[in-house]
């Protein structure tokens, strides 16, 4: 009955705060069957996905309808991550996020055109204020594509609140995506933790949940821990690998809720109602990181940890015990449509010693709420506190690092090494943590860069000037799109620019592929002179020039 009490609180909550009760009657963003790629709150590398992935039958160019009354507030253009972004909000205090667009439609097409040229630069960012681009619930405002990280064509849609810009999970807004459904548990975890909830170094285990006719079970319905997983203050955590599908699509989404009890008292809980884009990166403390290729939720956490999906405020979720203890734990998993999984066995602590309580000294490891300064003769690294997640061993070593290539870190460190004795100019020289380059600038003798990846700090140099491949060697153009593959393999490109008859043309860069293209403009037949320039982080400079010939086909008369 506690559980069933406990099951109907949980799930009134999300119908009574976010579900049909409170649904705004949105108008799809797509005029085809809603069906998710991804859904809001999937473990994706370093970030929570931060909206819902719809599917596009794998092809670009489906309209895009803003889903209420509003206004353009906003509109970026990135090489990476987004692509293509529109931005529109709306008087019930939501903007509606739409990414990875091909095109723009119309005046905002217009708008986008000019600042781009008007600044000589693909990369724009733009904001509008009401007047300037008002638009109706259901009109097209863009194409879907395939734009900036995306790696298949895809609409990116997310809700977030127009203030505080956090990311709000759209499926709680009412939104007609069928699921039937219910989560998936595949496997569960063990760590030895502290008072604090941070991990014992080198105590966790797992194994396998199977699935029955009748639900979720593991082997025997009992799990035996070492007892020196328990100390004086510290405790057990649980982890299980959890997935959910929705209907029409086979594709592995993630977990939106789950409950733990043990003895019927509940330790934990999480819901992922709302993400903020401060917050995303400390996924890497609410997974397992040392799992790859599961979706492991931790059901504890550690007292470091600020994200706000958690249901107990007061509690950290770890199970404390002693040797001889018999323990009833049970968990639940639940998708926002109230599906539910549920597994139910028996934690039986084995006789023996506990361990001494788990809490290093500050000398020796760098705690999450500390910050970090290493400085030796001719390196230094400054970070702020909350960088890491767990307490990190600090190495003694002189050799130029910061952590180690494998750790996972919240923001961004300064990273400074010494620059004795240059022989080529100052703009030839790079930093690098390990194999990847920082962006670098020089100050009174000290290159210096920002990183929130680990590994060997070196200083490189690259008088290497990119590489330009056009793709087809015909001076002859016949088709509407021209393309070039653009590289550089040391300290990464930093800007590209194409000139048609010595006027400045706007030229886009699609990452994934490595090359940059632009549409022939119109009118333009018979020879034209084209220079292409590339230019890297360190100023070295590759000119493509040639007079080639435009010989469009001409479009057939309607």
């Amino acid at each position: 009955m506690i559980l069933i009490g406990l099951l109907i609180v949980a799930f009134s909550q999300i119908s009574t705060l976010y579900g049909q009760n409170q649904s705004y009657d949105y108008h799809p963003p797509l005029s085809i069957p809603l069906i998710l790629a991804g859904n809001f709150g999937e473990l994706r590398p370093n970030h929570f996905h931060m909206g819902l992935d719809f599917k596009t039958q794998g092809k670009e160019g489906h309209q895009l309808h803003a889903i209420e009354d509003g206004f353009i507030s906003r509109v970026k253009i990135s090489t990476y991550g987004y692509g293509k972004a529109v931005y529109i909000d709306h008087p019930n205090g939501k903007t509606s996020v739409y990414a990875h667009c091909s095109k723009f439609i119309g005046k905002l097409d217009s708008l986008v055109k000019e600042e781009q040229y008007k600044k000589q630069q693909f990369e724009v960012e733009l904001f509008f204020n009401k007047d300037i681009l008002p638009i109706k619930k259901g009109e097209v405002f863009a194409l879907s594509g395939n734009t900036g990280g995306s790696t298949a064509p895809h609409l990116h849609f997310e809700i977030r609140d127009s203030k505080t810009e956090v990311a709000q999970n759209p499926l709680i807004h009412g939104f007609p995506i069928a699921d039937s459904r219910a989560p998936e548990l595949r496997k569960i975890k063990f760590f030895s933790t502290n008072e604090q909830g941070y991990l014992v170094p080198g105590k966790a285990f797992e194994t396998v949940i199977q699935k029955t006719k009748n639900g979720y079970k593991i082997s025997n319905d009992t799990i035996r821990i070492p007892a020196d997983y328990c100390s004086n203050f510290g405790g057990i955590g649980i982890a299980v690998d959890a997935i959910d599908r929705l209907n029409g699509a086979e594709n592995q989404c993630g977990l939106y809720g789950s409950f733990l009890i043990v003895n019927g008292d509940t330790l934990f809980g999480q819901q992922i109602n709302e993400i903020s884009f401060d917050h995303t990166r400390y996924i890497n403390t609410h997974r397992d990181l040392s799992s790859s290729g599961t979706h492991y939720h931790k059901a504890f956490r550690n007292i470091s940890n600020p994200l706000e999906i958690y249901t107990l405020k007061h509690k950290l979720g770890i199970i404390h015990a002693k040797p001889n203890d018999t323990l009833a734990v049970r968990y639940i998993g639940y998708d926002v449509a109230g599906n539910q999984s549920q597994l139910d066995f028996q934690l039986v602590i084995l006789p023996g010693k506990i361990a001494a309580d788990y809490n290093p000294s500050p000398e020796t490891h760098w705690y999450p709420e500390e910050s970090y300064t290493r400085k030796a003769k001719n390196w230094e690294v400054i970070a702020d506190s909350f960088t890491v997640y767990e307490p990190y061993p600090i190495s003694t070593s002189n050799a130029p690092h910061y952590c180690s290539a494998s750790t996972h870190l919240q923001k961004r460190a300064t990273v400074r090494m010494k620059l004795d004795n240059p022989t080529l100019p100052i703009e030839k020289y790079y930093l690098t943590i390990g194999k990847s380059p920082i962006k670098t600038r020089y100050i009174a003798g000290w290159l210096e860069g920002k990183t929130n990846s680990g590994g060997s700090l070196t200083i490189q140099t690259d008088q290497i000037p990119p590489t330009i491949k056009p793709a087809s060697t015909s001076t002859i153009i016949k088709t509407k799109i021209v393309k070039f593959t653009i590289s550089d393999n040391q300290s990464g490109i930093d800007s590209y620019h194409l000139f048609i008859n010595d006027k400045w043309h706007l030229l886009e860069y699609e990452y994934k592929g490595s090359y940059v293209f632009f549409e022939v403009p119109e009118n333009l037949e018979g020879e034209n002179t084209f220079k292409l320039i590339v230019r890297d982080n360190c100023g070295n400079e590759t000119i493509w020039e040639k007079v080639l010939t435009v010989q469009l086909p001409t479009p057939p008369t309607p």
